[in-house]
């Protein structure tokens, strides 16, 4: 029997993502970042991630007119509230109007709002860049342990060098999101 060889992609994410956390890509520049976001989007995109992959991007998506629980639930049925920190767990967070919300609170429950849908990649443009210090160890606690524990990938990019390199996964260049496999494939002919 003769077998016919062709050629068949397949992708899958660099495994420099692959496990749960927080990964940060460093970009010189707010154009090169911009550049490396839409990549990243557009290559999940392609590759069949969307329903599997989030985005945050620099400016809120949060629907101002919307209280908290709505804006978490945009992506799908109620969750399972447990999964959020204690703090937004009170009904009187909960229940007040997004657009009350300040800084990291916006950039929480957008983050909380792609993993309560069961998203496993969170890609984010360069929202820690214009957050405080403080502000940003706060997020980050938070995203470390939230990624962690629900299995996420949290990929932030930033034009913050010093941000970058005080990171557990931080990368100067930016890496391709999704690698290619080229898997040869036989069938009889």
């Amino acid at each position: 029997m003769l077998f016919n060889t062709r050629k068949i992609k397949a992708t899958k994410l660099n495994p420099i993502f692959d496990r749960p956390g927080v990964y940060f890509v460093s970009q010189s520049t707010l154009t090169a970042a911009f550049s490396t976001f839409h990549q990243y989007v557009r290559a999940l995109n392609d590759a069949g991630w969307a329903k599997r992959a989030g985005v945050i991007a620099a400016e809120s998506s949060l629907v101002p007119y919307l209280p908290v629980r709505s804006n978490l639930f945009l992506n799908g049925n109620e969750h399972n509230l447990n999964v959020l920190p204690r703090q937004m767990r009170n009904s009187s967070f909960l229940n007040q109007q997004s657009s009350e919300l300040h800084g990291i609170d916006i950039l929480i429950v957008q983050l909380f709002r792609e993993i309560l849908a069961g998203k496993q990649i969170i890609v984010t443009g360069t929202v820690l860049d214009r957050l405080s210090g403080p502000e940003i160890r706060a997020f980050l606690s938070v995203a470390k342990a939230a990624c962690t524990e629900q299995a996420v990938s949290l990929i932030i990019i930033t034009t913050n060098a010093d941000l970058a390199t005080t990171a557990g996964h931080s990368l100067t260049k930016a890496p391709e999101i999704m690698v290619t496999n080229r898997l040869k494939q036989g069938s009889p002919t």
